[in-house]
């Protein structure tokens, strides 16, 4: 590490990894229970070590040393001739195989350890999950960010340590209810046949540049009616499913990638924070007015 951190402090190209083992297994693991065999399922390069070296990897995660967070994947099966438990295994661990699963731990593990815990934020844990290795391979931002028309590479991590049953259905749940609130926002618009802003501006102000035609808002204007908002129904019908299933006074960050700089992150204090925000983005940028986005995020979330 103090290599690594030496040639990033004088500007070299030098980036580092760690994975799963590293921040949770120690030399003690390879013990076993008793002394047994069962210590061959820890036996990867480089070995784990202590304590002191697992604090000193955090470390370096949160000052920047390492820029991802990897897996080191070389599974074997344990209780098998041709596995962990080899014939010759048992007279030297040289004999060993060599590797253990890292795919399906790293997420979990980091998440577990560096998240819930407290030891870094979730944009670090994206970062070092993903971002990072995007950038370092010149596949950013079509993947390692989520914004329209990247790749949709997507994981869902409960800290509720819900299982995937669980969290599959908070997520139809809340793809139901965002649906059901779309349907009943566009059956309103066209019962109200409510013009947009943009619609007024051009017929009402009397300026010559946003009624010549060539004047643009700052969003395109959709082709159907602007009351009420779907959006605003979307994010009200949204933060009560969220409530619902994570509670009300949850906090959360959420990062940008698309419209605002990368990296930029705002936190909100609860999902009727989010929501609210939601009302005030979409009559800023003039998609809607005040009264048509807070209408239908009341009216969604009743």
């Amino acid at each position: 590490m103090e290599q690594v951190r030496w040639a990033q402090q004088r500007g070299l190209p030098v980036h580092a990894e760690t994975c799963p083992q590293y921040i949770t297994l120690t030399a003690d693991d390879l013990k076993g229970l008793n002394m047994d065999m069962s210590g061959a399922k820890y036996v990867c390069s480089p070995p784990p070590r202590d304590r002191e070296s697992q604090q000193a990897i955090w470390d370096g995660i949160a000052g920047g040393v390492f820029q991802t967070f990897s897996s080191d994947h070389c599974p074997f099966r344990y209780d098998d001739p041709m596995g962990k438990l080899t014939p010759n295994s048992r007279t030297s661990f040289r004999w060993v195989p060599n590797g253990i699963p890292g795919v399906e731990t790293r997420l979990p593990i980091f998440f577990s350890e560096g998240v819930s815990k407290g030891r870094i934020s979730l944009q670090k844990f994206v970062e070092l999950t993903s971002t990072n290795h995007a950038r370092i391979y010149g596949l950013y931002p079509r993947k390692g960010s989520i914004g329209v028309g990247f790749d949709a590479d997507i994981a869902l991590i409960s800290a509720r340590n819900d299982d995937l049953w669980e969290s599959n259905r908070t997520l139809a749940l809340l793809n139901v209810a965002m649906a059901d609130s779309y349907v009943a926002v566009f059956d309103a618009k066209y019962h109200y046949q409510f013009w947009r802003p943009t619609m007024a501006i051009r017929w009402a102000d009397g300026n010559e540049k946003t009624t010549s035609g060539s004047w643009l808002p700052l969003l395109p204007t959709p082709p159907f009616p602007e009351y009420p908002s779907g959006h605003s129904a979307a994010c009200g019908s949204a933060q009560i499913m969220l409530e619902s299933a994570f509670g009300r006074s949850t906090t959360f960050a959420a990062t940008g990638t698309t419209l605002l700089p990368a990296g930029h992150s705002r936190n909100f204090s609860s999902f009727d924070d989010a929501s609210r925000e939601c009302v005030e983005g979409r009559m800023l940028c003039g998609a809607h007015f005040r009264f048509s986005d807070e209408d239908a995020r009341i009216s969604a979330s009743t």
